[in-house]
């Protein structure tokens, strides 16, 4: 008894000195009171209410595939938990201004500021984790407010500032583990905003192996495990969402991990798993309203594992269980690749894109499903217009007066001024073949099975051209043509990968090009021939490909790539720009002509043309050898061997074309000068007037420039000097560079 009244005489004065303690008072039993009163009336009621805060939060987030990359919870339009954390900022408040000396000061700081962070309020957030750093420089938080100072930086957009701060604080021997594995975390996001994701991935498995709170370590694990997704590590990714399966995740994340964790073993051709996973997940009821998502994903695996039957069979009951939903459409879209790729029929593949466009118009697979339907319709035209345009080159030449007379004529009698009555196609039934095929177009377009049971065949409006007027208007249609084929094997080629179709359309096209001498159709052998040589070059035939390349060889030995052929043939790489020893020293001979040096010009061409037989400037360097006999030395005849030589080894160069007309001219004259045998000419009556002596050059016309005796013709010096390798002026064609 007497023990009971003396404890409550010892509290009864304990409370009353403590009592007496002023606001200030920092003496060690004020101390003591400063700590027990900030602790039990606000300390511990404030943690409470950012706990249920954070309960909140975590109950309000959900997950998506879809989402985006993140690690720590996002608080940017986040209301769940707002009026817990302004407790905690009233409840702190109240501890900072009753007990400034209490050793939960710092702490109060940290939560005062951690309930701004979440209600947005970053400014005095930012402001609250400086108080800290600066008035309490040895407190045993320092590591975490210095941590949660960058983090609001960032929430900033500081980043470079946050970024430094954070490493600072993972330097510091004194950071915990526990803080050292949020500041990976933070760096990490910090990588995927600037799309390093290797470097976030690195950071995060980092990251983990400190860690010790699962919530976090869950969140880590999942946008760890979507990253490697993202990066085609499927192997890593299978590792990781297995991993976080082992945690304690949400439901939605326990399922998108399981789904995940099946696709990333089917791309890895694992597909028996990856089948077991997705049957596993059709079995709970759980996933109902996902049935769609995961029989989707499932028909895929079959593909994959070559049961295309039962491929097609899901795909389609997709389309009818789920109509509408982004399954339905990547089902059509599926179809549409699977009758594109293995039965090739491009007309019902274009059907189905265009089905998967209108099932689901929104997201990324409407997008490709417009992009494969234009792709496949601007295909289809193709095959319309080559074969319009066939039939039209085939009716060669019409004159426009011929064609008009046609349209126009007037009918014989009565008979034919009437049109025929057109007679209708009886309609046909429906076979089983059509009806199965409609099932493929389902409601995406239209509901096939809503249709009568008889139906009308229709024909697409194909595209008509004119007869050609005249030899213009049909050279302009053989090229179109052509150009029509090169497109219809550049698509087999480099979008669809089969090379047999490929090099049929690159055969015809080639064909269609040799049969005609036009210098207009000069780029376009050249692109199929390159389109050839790398066809055979990934078949393997080594022997077609060598024959093609030494076609290119020799008749574009200036293309821009012409040095995948050179290496193939061990010869030196075609040096383009001005520092190849071969072009400055043909800079130096044109020069030293334009200052009337013909001779030493001359030497100097002829250097170039011993020393560098198979540069690409020998055209011309034979061009200004020419040019230099016949204007600067009078030597006629030696001008003449020079452009034959030209015309000779370098007939499709510009060059050659420039000196054509003059050996033309040489050779007309050459076949008027009379062969008959002599005793069989027949002398004329009256003797012709003598004509004066002229030499070979001076039989066909050649403007020289009065005003400069010794120098270069304008027109001509046009030509030969120097503007850089002519493999530099070359245009770069769209089809070139796919080739490459």
């Amino acid at each position: 008894m007497m023990r009971g009244i003396y404890l409550a005489a010892v509290f009864a004065l304990v409370i009353l000195f403590c009592g007496g303690c002023a606001r200030d008072d920092d003496s060690l039993f004020g101390k003591a009171y400063h700590n027990f009163s900030a602790y039990f009336n606000a300390y511990y009621n404030a943690s409470i209410e950012f706990e249920k805060g954070i309960s909140a939060m975590r109950e309000a987030q959900t997950f998506s595939a879809s989402d985006n990359l993140h690690i720590f919870s996002k608080t940017e339009n986040n209301t769940a938990g707002k009026a817990n954390f302004e407790k905690v900022i009233t409840k702190t408040s109240e501890i900072l201004k009753s007990h400034p000396v209490s050793d939960l000061a710092d702490n109060a700081l940290l939560l005062m500021g951690k309930a701004y962070f979440y209600t947005n309020e970053l400014q005095p957030a930012e402001r609250k984790f400086k108080e800290i750093l600066t008035n309490y420089p040895d407190s045993d938080i320092f590591d975490e407010a210095s941590f949660w100072y960058g983090r609001t930086l960032t929430r900033q957009f500081h980043t470079e500032e946050a970024a430094e701060i954070l490493r600072s604080i993972m330097k510091s021997s004194k950071t915990s583990d526990v803080v050292m594995a949020k500041c990976y975390f933070s760096l990490a996001e910090l990588a995927i905003n600037e799309g390093n994701l290797e470097e976030a991935a690195m950071l995060i498995e980092s990251g983990l192996a400190l860690e010790d709170s699962e919530d976090l370590k869950t969140l880590a694990a999942y946008t760890l495990a979507r990253i490697y997704d993202q990066l085609h590590r499927f192997k890593k990714a299978a590792e990781t969402y297995t991993f976080l399966l082992n945690l304690s995740p949400s439901y939605e994340m326990h399922y998108i991990a399981q789904l995940n964790t099946g696709i990333a073993l089917r791309e890895q051709s694992r597909a028996r798993l990856a089948i077991k996973i997705f049957q596993d997940l059709l079995a709970d009821d759980n996933n109902l309203e996902n049935f769609g998502e995961i029989r989707f994903e499932l028909a895929t695996a079959y593909a994959q594992n070559d049961e295309l039957g039962k491929a097609f069979d899901l795909y389609q009951e997709i389309i009818y269980r789920h109509p509408g939903t982004e399954a339905a459409a990547k089902s059509f879209y599926q179809l549409g690749k699977l009758r594109m790729e293995i039965s090739q029929d491009l007309t019902m593949a274009k059907t189905l894109f265009d089905s998967a466009k209108a099932a689901y118009p929104k997201g990324d697979i409407a997008k490709k499903a417009q992009e494969q339907s234009t792709t496949l319709k601007n295909l289809l035209d193709l095959y319309d217009e080559t074969i319009q345009l066939d039939s039209t080159i085939q009716l060669g030449i019409l004159a426009t007066a011929d064609v008009l007379a046609e349209d126009t004529a007037l009918p014989n009698d009565s008979l034919e001024s009437e049109p025929a009555p057109k007679k209708e196609e009886p309609p046909r039934k429906r076979t089983r073949q059509d009806y199965r095929k409609s099932a493929f177009l389902a409601r995406g377009a239209h509901d096939a099975f809503n249709e009568t049971t008889t139906q009308k065949s229709s024909t697409s409006t194909k595209p008509k051209f004119q007869p050609a007027a005249n030899e213009a208007a049909l050279k302009q249609y053989q090229i179109q043509a052509i150009e029509n084929r090169i497109a219809l094997g550049r698509f087999y080629h480099l979008t669809m990968q089969t090379p047999d179709s490929a090099l049929s359309w690159y055969t015809q096209a080639l064909r269609k090009i040799q049969a005609d001498s036009s210098d207009k159709l000069a780029t376009l052998r050249e692109v199929v021939l390159f389109s050839l040589s790398d066809i055979y070059r990934n078949l393997g035939d080594t022997t077609q490909m060598d024959s093609v390349y030494k076609v290119l060889l020799a008749d574009f030995p200036e293309s821009a790539y012409i040095n995948r052929v050179r290496e193939h043939f061990n010869l030196p790489k075609l040096r383009r720009g001005e520092n190849a020893p071969e072009q400055i020293l043909y800079t130096n001979a044109i020069q030293t002509l334009e200052n009337s040096q013909a001779d030493t010009s001359l030497a100097m061409l002829k250097t170039l043309l011993s020393r560098y037989p198979n540069s690409a400037l020998i055209p011309k360097v034979l061009l200004g050898i020419g040019f230099i006999y016949e204007n600067n030395l009078s030597e006629p005849d030696s001008a003449i061997l020079a452009y034959q030589k030209l015309a000779a080894d370098y007939p499709k160069s510009e060059e050659a074309k420039h000196v054509k007309n003059k050996l033309d001219a040489v050779q007309s004259r050459a076949k008027l000068i009379p062969t008959t045998p002599d005793d069989k000419i027949e002398l004329p009556e009256k003797p012709p007037t003598p004509a004066p002596e002229m030499n070979r050059l001076e039989r066909f016309p050649i403007k020289k420039d009065s005003t400069k005796a010794n120098g270069v013709q304008p027109e001509l010096q046009k030509m030969i000097k120097f503007a850089g390798n002519r493999a530099d002026s070359v245009q770069h064609n769209p089809e070139k560079q796919n080739l490459e």
